[in-house]
Protein backbone atom coordinates (compact mmCIF):
# COMPACT_ATOMS: atom_id res chain seq x y z
CA UNK A 1 0.00 0.00 0.00
CA UNK A 2 1.44 3.67 -0.91
CA UNK A 3 1.62 6.63 0.24
CA UNK A 4 -1.68 7.67 -1.96
CA UNK A 5 -3.91 5.26 -1.01
CA UNK A 6 -3.21 5.42 3.01
CA UNK A 7 -3.84 9.44 2.53
CA UNK A 8 -7.05 8.35 0.51
CA UNK A 9 -8.28 6.02 3.00
CA UNK A 10 -7.50 8.53 5.56
CA UNK A 11 -9.27 11.30 3.61
CA UNK A 12 -12.39 9.40 3.45
CA UNK A 13 -12.35 8.24 7.39
CA UNK A 14 -12.14 11.55 8.10
CA UNK A 15 -14.72 12.74 5.64
CA UNK A 16 -17.02 10.55 7.19
CA UNK A 17 -16.27 10.89 10.52
CA UNK A 18 -17.13 14.66 10.20
CA UNK A 19 -20.46 13.87 8.16
CA UNK A 20 -21.14 11.87 11.33
CA UNK A 21 -20.44 14.55 13.90
CA UNK A 22 -22.27 17.31 11.96
CA UNK A 23 -25.51 14.72 11.34
CA UNK A 24 -25.00 14.28 15.07
CA UNK A 25 -25.13 17.80 16.23
CA UNK A 26 -27.77 18.97 13.39
CA UNK A 27 -30.11 15.83 15.37
CA UNK A 28 -29.35 16.96 18.72
CA UNK A 29 -30.10 20.77 18.00
CA UNK A 30 -32.64 19.66 16.58
CA UNK A 31 -33.89 17.70 19.62
CA UNK A 32 -33.01 21.12 21.72
CA UNK A 33 -35.07 23.29 19.89
CA UNK A 34 -38.07 20.99 19.89
CA UNK A 35 -37.54 19.54 23.57
CA UNK A 36 -40.78 19.98 24.94
CA UNK A 37 -42.32 17.95 22.15
CA UNK A 38 -39.86 15.51 22.80
CA UNK A 39 -40.53 15.00 26.47
CA UNK A 40 -44.97 14.85 25.44
CA UNK A 41 -43.66 11.97 23.11
CA UNK A 42 -41.81 10.17 25.66
CA UNK A 43 -44.43 10.74 28.55
CA UNK A 44 -46.58 9.36 25.50
CA UNK A 45 -44.63 6.42 24.37
CA UNK A 46 -43.81 2.72 25.74
CA UNK A 47 -40.57 3.24 25.20
CA UNK A 48 -38.28 5.24 23.19
CA UNK A 49 -38.84 4.09 19.87
CA UNK A 50 -42.34 4.32 20.05
CA UNK A 51 -41.33 7.77 21.45
CA UNK A 52 -39.28 8.75 18.75
CA UNK A 53 -41.82 7.81 16.32
CA UNK A 54 -44.63 9.40 17.93
CA UNK A 55 -42.47 12.80 18.13
CA UNK A 56 -41.42 12.12 14.55
CA UNK A 57 -44.82 12.02 13.56
CA UNK A 58 -45.86 14.94 15.06
CA UNK A 59 -42.96 16.90 13.80
CA UNK A 60 -44.69 15.76 10.53
CA UNK A 61 -47.74 17.05 10.72
CA UNK A 62 -46.54 20.32 12.29
CA UNK A 63 -44.58 20.97 9.18
CA UNK A 64 -46.63 19.21 6.73
CA UNK A 65 -49.49 21.68 7.87
CA UNK A 66 -47.81 24.81 6.54
CA UNK A 67 -48.35 23.81 2.65
CA UNK A 68 -52.04 24.49 1.48
CA UNK A 69 -51.81 20.64 -0.39
CA UNK A 70 -51.18 19.16 3.21
CA UNK A 71 -53.96 21.35 4.88
CA UNK A 72 -56.79 21.08 2.18
CA UNK A 73 -56.14 16.90 2.84
CA UNK A 74 -56.31 17.71 6.69
CA UNK A 75 -59.64 19.30 6.43
CA UNK A 76 -60.88 16.60 3.89
CA UNK A 77 -59.73 14.36 6.58
CA UNK A 78 -61.65 15.50 9.48
CA UNK A 79 -64.64 14.60 7.56
CA UNK A 80 -63.55 11.65 6.43
CA UNK A 81 -62.65 10.52 9.80
CA UNK A 82 -66.22 11.08 11.40
CA UNK A 83 -68.05 9.87 8.94
CA UNK A 84 -65.71 6.40 8.74
CA UNK A 85 -66.78 6.23 12.48
CA UNK A 86 -62.15 5.91 13.02
CA UNK A 87 -60.57 5.68 16.47
CA UNK A 88 -58.54 8.10 15.38
CA UNK A 89 -58.25 12.18 15.28
CA UNK A 90 -57.61 13.29 12.26
CA UNK A 91 -54.13 14.79 13.25
CA UNK A 92 -52.97 11.32 14.16
CA UNK A 93 -54.42 9.73 11.12
CA UNK A 94 -52.59 12.87 8.84
CA UNK A 95 -49.55 11.80 11.11
CA UNK A 96 -49.46 8.42 10.49
CA UNK A 97 -49.63 9.01 6.50
CA UNK A 98 -47.20 11.33 6.87
CA UNK A 99 -44.86 8.85 8.69
CA UNK A 100 -46.01 5.56 6.26
CA UNK A 101 -44.98 8.26 2.96
CA UNK A 102 -41.29 9.01 4.29
CA UNK A 103 -41.05 5.48 5.48
CA UNK A 104 -41.81 4.28 2.26
CA UNK A 105 -39.45 7.10 0.37
CA UNK A 106 -36.54 6.00 2.21
CA UNK A 107 -37.18 2.29 1.66
CA UNK A 108 -37.61 2.54 -2.00
CA UNK A 109 -34.50 5.09 -2.50
CA UNK A 110 -32.63 2.40 -0.75
CA UNK A 111 -34.09 -0.88 -2.72
CA UNK A 112 -33.91 1.71 -5.66
CA UNK A 113 -30.17 2.55 -5.25
CA UNK A 114 -29.32 -0.73 -4.45
CA UNK A 115 -31.06 -2.29 -7.84
CA UNK A 116 -31.41 0.37 -10.06
CA UNK A 117 -29.02 2.90 -9.42
CA UNK A 118 -29.25 6.45 -8.66
CA UNK A 119 -31.79 7.18 -12.17
CA UNK A 120 -34.38 5.33 -10.57
CA UNK A 121 -34.80 7.42 -7.37
CA UNK A 122 -37.82 9.48 -8.87
CA UNK A 123 -39.89 6.15 -8.25
CA UNK A 124 -40.05 5.81 -4.10
CA UNK A 125 -41.16 9.91 -4.52
CA UNK A 126 -43.61 9.16 -6.92
CA UNK A 127 -45.08 6.31 -4.86
CA UNK A 128 -44.97 7.84 -1.25
CA UNK A 129 -46.72 10.89 -2.78
CA UNK A 130 -49.11 9.01 -4.85
CA UNK A 131 -49.91 6.66 -1.21
CA UNK A 132 -49.66 10.62 0.98
CA UNK A 133 -51.91 12.19 -1.14
CA UNK A 134 -54.12 9.83 -3.37
CA UNK A 135 -53.69 6.14 -1.83
CA UNK A 136 -54.57 6.48 1.99
CA UNK A 137 -56.98 9.58 1.47
CA UNK A 138 -58.95 7.54 -1.07
CA UNK A 139 -59.24 4.49 1.54
CA UNK A 140 -60.70 6.50 4.37
CA UNK A 141 -63.15 8.42 2.28
CA UNK A 142 -64.50 5.07 0.61
CA UNK A 143 -64.58 3.88 4.05
CA UNK A 144 -66.68 6.98 5.34
CA UNK A 145 -68.72 6.84 1.74
CA UNK A 146 -69.33 2.64 2.86
CA UNK A 147 -70.62 3.71 6.33
CA UNK A 148 -73.00 6.45 4.91
CA UNK A 149 -74.46 4.25 2.16
CA UNK A 150 -75.06 1.79 4.83
CA UNK A 151 -76.69 4.23 7.26
CA UNK A 152 -78.57 5.44 4.55
CA UNK A 153 -80.07 1.97 3.57
CA UNK A 154 -81.04 1.69 6.99
CA UNK A 155 -83.08 5.16 7.78
CA UNK A 156 -86.52 4.16 6.46
CA UNK A 157 -86.98 1.30 8.46
CA UNK A 158 -85.38 3.42 11.23
CA UNK A 159 -88.65 5.58 10.87
CA UNK A 160 -91.11 3.07 10.32
CA UNK A 161 -90.04 1.54 13.58
CA UNK A 162 -89.93 4.72 15.75
CA UNK A 163 -93.42 5.64 14.51
CA UNK A 164 -94.61 2.47 15.52
CA UNK A 165 -93.54 3.48 19.32
CA UNK A 166 -94.52 6.40 19.54
CA UNK A 167 -98.26 5.38 18.06
CA UNK A 168 -98.49 2.85 20.54
CA UNK A 169 -97.78 5.79 23.04
CA UNK A 170 -94.05 6.03 23.19
CA UNK A 171 -91.68 8.75 23.85
CA UNK A 172 -89.20 9.68 21.20
CA UNK A 173 -86.29 8.76 23.73
CA UNK A 174 -88.34 5.21 24.09
CA UNK A 175 -88.34 5.03 20.07
CA UNK A 176 -84.54 6.18 19.81
CA UNK A 177 -83.72 3.78 22.23
CA UNK A 178 -86.03 0.84 20.18
CA UNK A 179 -84.60 2.16 17.09
CA UNK A 180 -80.56 1.76 18.65
CA UNK A 181 -80.79 -2.17 19.41
CA UNK A 182 -79.06 -3.10 16.60
CA UNK A 183 -75.62 -4.28 14.90
CA UNK A 184 -75.61 -1.52 12.35
CA UNK A 185 -73.81 1.78 12.01
CA UNK A 186 -77.00 3.52 12.42
CA UNK A 187 -77.32 2.08 15.53
CA UNK A 188 -74.26 2.66 16.72
CA UNK A 189 -74.68 7.02 15.92
CA UNK A 190 -78.53 6.54 17.91
CA UNK A 191 -76.77 4.52 20.84
CA UNK A 192 -74.04 7.76 20.64
CA UNK A 193 -76.56 10.16 20.86
CA UNK A 194 -78.20 8.80 23.70
CA UNK A 195 -74.90 8.88 25.30
CA UNK A 196 -75.10 12.47 24.77
CA UNK A 197 -78.45 13.04 26.24
CA UNK A 198 -77.89 11.28 29.43
CA UNK A 199 -74.87 13.66 29.65
CA UNK A 200 -76.47 16.47 29.87
CA UNK A 201 -77.34 17.75 26.07
CA UNK A 202 -80.96 18.27 24.62
CA UNK A 203 -82.57 15.73 22.19
CA UNK A 204 -82.21 18.23 19.37
CA UNK A 205 -78.49 18.71 19.97
CA UNK A 206 -77.67 15.38 20.32
CA UNK A 207 -79.49 14.31 17.33
CA UNK A 208 -77.91 17.62 15.08
CA UNK A 209 -73.92 16.41 16.28
CA UNK A 210 -75.11 12.71 15.43
CA UNK A 211 -76.35 14.60 11.96
CA UNK A 212 -72.95 16.65 11.51
CA UNK A 213 -71.10 13.25 12.05
CA UNK A 214 -72.72 10.93 9.37
CA UNK A 215 -73.00 14.10 6.72
CA UNK A 216 -76.54 12.50 4.56
CA UNK A 217 -78.34 15.34 3.40
CA UNK A 218 -81.64 13.34 3.93
CA UNK A 219 -80.78 12.39 7.56
CA UNK A 220 -80.26 16.43 7.94
CA UNK A 221 -83.78 16.91 6.58
CA UNK A 222 -85.18 13.99 9.12
CA UNK A 223 -83.28 15.87 11.90
CA UNK A 224 -84.69 19.47 11.39
CA UNK A 225 -87.75 18.54 10.96
CA UNK A 226 -87.98 16.51 14.51
CA UNK A 227 -86.10 19.54 16.31
CA UNK A 228 -88.84 22.05 14.57
CA UNK A 229 -91.84 19.50 15.94
CA UNK A 230 -90.39 19.33 18.92
CA UNK A 231 -90.05 23.59 19.18
CA UNK A 232 -93.70 24.00 18.09
CA UNK A 233 -95.05 20.56 19.79
CA UNK A 234 -96.54 19.16 16.40
CA UNK A 235 -97.27 15.41 16.75
CA UNK A 236 -94.14 13.49 16.49
CA UNK A 237 -95.43 10.36 15.07
CA UNK A 238 -97.14 12.91 12.15
CA UNK A 239 -93.60 14.46 11.72
CA UNK A 240 -91.97 10.86 11.22
CA UNK A 241 -94.68 9.65 9.27
CA UNK A 242 -94.07 12.43 6.52
CA UNK A 243 -90.19 12.61 7.04
CA UNK A 244 -90.53 8.79 5.80
CA UNK A 245 -92.76 9.23 2.87
CA UNK A 246 -90.53 12.25 2.02
CA UNK A 247 -87.32 10.26 2.28
CA UNK A 248 -88.54 7.17 0.14
CA UNK A 249 -90.27 9.70 -2.55
CA UNK A 250 -86.23 11.45 -2.74
CA UNK A 251 -85.00 7.95 -2.66
CA UNK A 252 -87.01 6.46 -5.45
CA UNK A 253 -85.89 9.89 -7.50
CA UNK A 254 -82.73 8.71 -7.21
CA UNK A 255 -83.07 5.18 -8.29
CA UNK A 256 -84.93 6.31 -11.50
CA UNK A 257 -82.02 9.07 -12.18
CA UNK A 258 -79.95 5.87 -11.70
CA UNK A 259 -81.62 4.08 -14.36
CA UNK A 260 -81.66 6.64 -16.88
CA UNK A 261 -77.97 7.41 -16.79
CA UNK A 262 -77.58 3.78 -16.30
CA UNK A 263 -77.71 3.10 -20.66
CA UNK A 264 -74.68 6.05 -21.05
CA UNK A 265 -72.20 4.40 -18.33
CA UNK A 266 -72.95 0.82 -20.08
CA UNK A 267 -72.58 2.41 -23.81
CA UNK A 268 -68.51 1.94 -23.68
CA UNK A 269 -68.31 -1.77 -21.73
CA UNK A 270 -71.35 -2.61 -24.22
CA UNK A 271 -68.55 -1.53 -27.11
CA UNK A 272 -65.95 -3.54 -25.89
CA UNK A 273 -68.38 -6.74 -25.43
CA UNK A 274 -68.94 -6.32 -28.87
CA UNK A 275 -65.47 -6.20 -30.09
CA UNK A 276 -64.61 -8.76 -27.99
CA UNK A 277 -67.32 -11.03 -29.57
CA UNK A 278 -66.44 -10.06 -33.16
CA UNK A 279 -62.65 -10.73 -32.32
CA UNK A 280 -64.13 -14.37 -30.78
CA UNK A 281 -65.78 -15.10 -34.16
CA UNK A 282 -64.10 -13.61 -36.84
CA UNK A 283 -60.28 -14.24 -35.03
CA UNK A 284 -60.62 -18.17 -36.30
CA UNK A 285 -61.51 -17.16 -40.03
CA UNK A 286 -59.15 -14.89 -40.29
CA UNK A 287 -56.25 -17.50 -39.41
CA UNK A 288 -57.56 -20.18 -41.46
CA UNK A 289 -57.77 -17.77 -44.10
CA UNK A 290 -54.54 -16.44 -43.87
CA UNK A 291 -53.05 -20.04 -44.05
CA UNK A 292 -54.54 -21.14 -46.72
CA UNK A 293 -53.10 -18.63 -48.65
CA UNK A 294 -55.70 -15.89 -49.67
CA UNK A 295 -53.92 -12.81 -48.44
Amino acid sequence: MNSLQITTYIAAFLSFALAVVSIGKFIAAFFDRHEREWELAQRRGDGKLSALTSFIKHMLLTKGLEYRSVQKMYDQLKIDVVRADLNESAEDVLGSTLWQGLLILLGGALLCLALFGIAAMLIPLILAAAWVFMIFPSMVHGDGEKRSRAIYRRVPYALDLAVLVLQAGGTLREALEIVSVGDDPLADEIRRALKEIDSGATEGAALQHMSQRIGLESLDAIIMAIVRGQQTGAPMAHTLTTQADLFRERRLQELEKLAVEAPTKMTFPNMLVMVSVLVIILGPVLVKITKSGLF
